[in-house]
Parts: structure tokens; C-alpha cells; sequence
């Protein structure tokens, strides 16, 4: 995410500093005439050229977000023909010289514009102005309610957000039916508005038969991994879909199998089965297929990884519906596609069986499992609110019994600190202290689902993570410290390394640390040097 700040004034180069102090992701536009013979330019300041309209239209769509240190009038007469709408706008935020109020202008929501300036304003001591109706009323954004957890909102669906949002902020009866993905969606502590009605699978079939004929709605959120709607829900007024990443497709296919094929193959059986590949988590198969030039293509096409498991993690697969003897002769298993989402995915019950796809002379296979999100169903703020035991597991008074099971071990243990002046720091996060959200929720959950989906949370594998309260080197906001295990008999290039600002980290990002750590790759060749925490050596 990079981050850039617009000055035209000597103070508003004294507030630019601070923002770049804070956030090494900041690159700083300072006007020439601002530089005078004597006068410098710092290391994270790039003067340009004046008229100010040239040098913000030509880095409007350079930069995700915008910080314009001059008043919203100019940036409203600046920044109108740019805009095309918010789906695609960079957020733009602005802040008056003084650095005391810091305005959310455009991008408010699927830009970042809005969290961006809670944390501007927090970096300045200033207030910071949001007028997005369902933020000031602290209820449901219909257009980021499934961001955090990376599901997809179906384009099909984008016309109905204005009409679906204005139910929500006008108090109009809404109906959100949840099949699945995570149920803690809803950030703030008080309950949902009650003129929201929340039902989930479980309780669809009961909630059908004693209301069918009384759902009154003026709008509908639908959280699934169909693509066909309930015939139950109404379908007449405007509704929202988000597509969680819910589905682990398992695949096989014959040697040199064209992407052409594997794409016809995947929709066909998707649409056949009723299931949305927006909907698809992540790709699987047995380790054979890992420089399938096919399958590989077919993932970053769909812009997810492709994950491939080793004959002894298929071996003893629980819940594979249809063995193959010809399998088990040529390559030692008796499943791939259905083994492969089942481990995959953590499941012992197929949501899908093996089907089989031929086309042009190649034959592939296709099995689905549903991952389940009962586990993440309960959100932090939840967890914080259960009674606390502070006795001895074992003595008396315990609330637990002791366990008596052998600890995993871990090829890496990663600490991530949570304490409260790093999470605030976040220049990315919508997080804040006063809205009801709990300020630890972030980093070490993401990276925890991250290991999930790519099978590096249990077996020889496995990598750690673990929230700290502070390191004590609060200079370095968001850090991180990766240690190795204990199974590994030499020290690696990663044990011992800090990082700093990782909550700017996006996804790929954080595929790429963990990717290194794998193939034990020096993390410097692969994250940029200014996430790189340098140490003071011991005396």
C-alpha cells in the first residue's frame, strides 16, 4: 500500500514529516516553490512542479491512497474530474496545515479513506471528520462488511449496495442469510440493530417454515457459496452477495493437460454442482502435480494458490467416497482430488465427490470440500469476555484439567506485537480505540488463516504465531521476530530476524515471507529494506 502526501506550504511540510515518520510506506510531493537555495529536501521528500492540478492528476492513479495537506475546497475543484466512482477511487484524505483535522474526502470505504484518516488523525492528535452514515452510526457497511476476511463481493450484486445501504441506514427491515464463511463480521460490541434479521444455515429450514409467509424485507445480504439464491428468499428486492473463500477444490489431470481444458472442466462442474468459483479458496493436489503447468496457470488465473501435499498426508485420509486401485498402482495413493480437499480443507465429509471432465483427448478430476469456519465463528472481543482463571492448570480450583497430550513442535515461532501504541499505528487498519472494535484482533488471525490455507499450520512444517504484549521498541510500530524451532539442527537465515511495520504487509506480502521460510530464503531477498528492523549490536 503506498501512501501519498500532497504539500504546498512550510507547515504543511512540518506535518508531512511527522506522517513520514510514522509510516515508511508515506512518499512525500513537496511544491518547488517551497525549496529555497539553502533548503533541502529531506529523504522522503520529491519536490514537482507547479500548477498543483498537473502533479495530482498525473499521480492520482499512481498511489492507493492520497494525503492532500491543503483544505477540501481545493482538493474538491482538483480531484472532481479524476473521480470515477468508489469502487475503483483512490482514497483521498485531507488535512489542514495545522495537521488538527484530518478529513475523510473520497474512497471512504473500499478505498480506505476512512480508517486512513482515524489513523492520520491519531498520528497528529487531531480530529478526524468521517461522514459516512454508517460509520457515525456505528452500524453495518453492506460494501466492506466481507473485506477483512477477503471474501468477494459478486459483481452481479453491485448495483443493489446504494439501495441495500440505504435500508441499513434508514432502519428498513433487513434480512442477511449466512451459509457460510466467518461469523464475526460484525465489528462493534453492542448487538446487531433490530430491524437487521442475522439467520445461518442451521436455521434456515425452521426459520422458513414458520415465516416464510410473513418475510417482510426491503433488502437482502446473502453470504454464500452458491450461486443460485434460496427459493425461499425474496427475491424481488435488492440484495447483496459476498462470496467467502469457503471452497477447497481438489484436482487432478492427465500429464500436460491444457489450462484451456481445466478451465472448461472447473466451470462446468461448478455450475453443474451449483457453487460459485468466486467462492474458491484455494486449489489442492497431490505433490506429483506441483509443476502441473496447467493447474499453475489455472490458480493465478483465479488468483489463488495452488497447494500440493506428499503421499503420506494423503495416505490416511478419512472420508474419501470413491478410491481409485489404478490410482494407488501408478502413484501410491488411492485419491488425489478427494484426498487432497479433504486434508486441504481439514474435513472429513466431501461436499462434492470425484467428477470426472474429459475434453480434446485430456481427462482431469474435480472434488470439493467446505472449509469450516466454526472454529474463527467467535470473534475476539467474544473471547476477552469470557471469565479469566488465574489458577494453576492441575491444582485445585483449576478450570481446566491438565492436558496430556505431547505440544506440537514448529519448524518457526513468530511473535507479532499487539500492544496497544503498535495496533494504533496501523496506518492500514480500520481498528480504533472508541468505536467498539478490539484493538489485538488483527495481524496474528490473518497470518493463523494465511497458515491454514497453505498447510503450514501442523506437520513438519508448521510455523507458529504467537501475540506479544510489547518487545519494548515501540520506535519500531507493528514489529515482529521470527525464531526456529527445535527440530531444525542448524541455525537458518531467518532465526532471529526482525521486521518492523508489518500490519502494511498486504497478502502477497506475506506469501512471500512465508514461502522464504519454507525454502529457507533469506527474508532480505524478499521484503523490502525499510521492513527490515536493524539491530544494535550486544556489548
Amino acid at each position: 500500500m503506498t501512501i501519498a502526501v500532497h504539500v504546498i506550504t512550510q507547515h504543511g511540510r512540518v506535518i508531512a514529516a511527522k506522517l513520514a515518520q510514522a509510516w515508511p510506506a508515506v512518499e512525500v510531493f513537496v511544491s518547488d516553490a517551497l525549496i529555497q537555495t539553502a533548503d533541502k529536501l529531506a529523504p522522503h521528500e520529491t519536490a514537482f512542479v507547479l500548477p498543483l492540478s498537473h502533479h495530482i492528476s498525473s499521480r492520482f492513479t499512481e498511489h492507493e491512497q492520497h494525503i492532500c495537506v491543503f483544505s477540501v475546497g481545493i482538493a474538491a475543484r482538483l480531484l472532481a474530474p479524476l473521480l470515477v466512482d468508489k469502487r475503483h477511487d483512490p482514497a483521498v484524505v485531507c488535512v489542514d496545515e495545522q495537521g488538527h483535522f484530518a478529513v475523510a474526502f473520497s474512497g471512504g470505504h473500499r478505498g480506505g479513506a476512512n480508517a486512513l484518516t482515524q489513523q492520520v488523525a491519531h498520528c497528529l492528535a487531531g480530529q478526524a471528520v468521517v461522514t459516512t452514515a454508517s460509520d457515525n452510526a456505528q452500524t453495518l457497511s453492506v460494501d466492506m462488511m466481507g473485506q477483512p476476511f477477503n471474501w468477494l463481493l459478486d459483481t452481479d450484486s453491485e448495483a443493489a449496495v446504494t439501495p441495500v445501504s440505504a435500508c441499513i441506514v434508514n432502519q428498513r427491515p433487513v434480512l442477511i442469510y449466512q451459509q457460510t464463511g466467518e461469523s464475526h463480521w460484525w465489528p462493534f460490541s453492542h448487538p446487531l440493530p433490530t430491524h437487521i434479521k442475522l439467520i445461518n444455515n442451521a436455521q434456515s429450514g425452521e426459520y422458513v417454515c414458520a415465516e416464510r409467509d410473513q418475510l417482510k424485507v426491503n433488502a437482502c445480504i446473502l453470504i454464500s457459496d452458491q450461486l443460485s439464491q434460496p427459493d425461499w428468499l425474496p427475491i424481488e428486492q435488492p440484495t447483496v452477495i459476498w462470496r467467502p473463500r469457503s471452497l477447497v477444490v481438489g484436482i487432478g489431470c492427465d500429464r500436460n493437460t491444457p489450462l484451456a481444458v481445466l478451465r472448461k472442466g472447473l466451470k462446468q462442474v461448478f455450475e453443474a454442482a451449483n457453487l460459485s468459483e468466486h467462492a474458491i479458496a484455494s486449489l489442492v493436489s497431490v505433490d506429483l502435480k506441483a509443476d502441473e503447468t496447467g493447474i499453475i496457470e489455472l490458480a493465478a488465473e483465479l488468483d489463488r494458490p495452488f497447494i500440493t501435499y506428499n503421499k503420506t498426508c494423503l495416505a490416511d485420509v478419512k472420508g474419501i467416497a470413491n478410491p481409485s486401485a489404478t490410482v494407488m498402482r501408478c502413484i501410491g495413493v488411492a485419491s488425489v482430488a478427494e484426498a487432497a480437499c479433504l486434508h486441504g480443507a481439514e474435513q472429513t465429509q466431501l461436499l462434492l465427490e470425484k467428477t470426472k471432465f474429459n475434453d480434446s483427448g485430456y481427462n482431469m478430476t474435480i472434488a470439493v470440500c467446505r472449509r469450516d469456519f466454526t472454529a474463527s465463528s467467535t470473534g475476539p472481543d467474544t473471547r476477552l469476555a469470557e471469565p479469566v482463571s488465574h489458577a494453576t492448570h492441575g491444582k485445585k480450583g483449576s478450570s481446566r484439567p491438565p492436558i496430556k497430550r505431547p505440544i506440537s513442535d514448529f519448524a518457526y515461532h513468530i511473535f507479532v506485537c499487539d500492544a496497544a501504541r503498535c495496533v494504533k499505528s496501523k496506518a492500514q487498519s480500520d481498528v480504533t480505540a472508541d468505536n467498539g472494535k478490539h484493538l489485538t484482533s488483527g495481524i496474528a488471525h490473518d497470518l493463523r488463516c494465511l497458515l491454514r490455507e497453505l498447510g503450514l499450520n501442523r506437520g513438519p512444517e508448521r510455523i507458529k504465531v504467537s501475540r506479544s504484549h510489547c518487545f519494548g521498541c515501540c520506535g519500531h510500530a507493528s514489529p515482529m521476530v521470527i525464531y526456529q524451532g527445535s527440530q531444525q539442527t542448524e541455525l537458518m537465515h531467518n532465526h532471529g530476524m526482525w521486521l518492523s511495520h508489518v500490519d502494511e504487509f498486504d497478502e502477497l506480502q506475506w506469501r512471500k515471507v512465508m514461502s522464504a521460510l519454507q525454502q529457507n530464503t533469506p527474508l532480505n531477498t524478499c521484503v523490502p529494506s525499510r521492513y527490515l528492523a536493524v539491530k544494535e549490536n550486544a556489548k
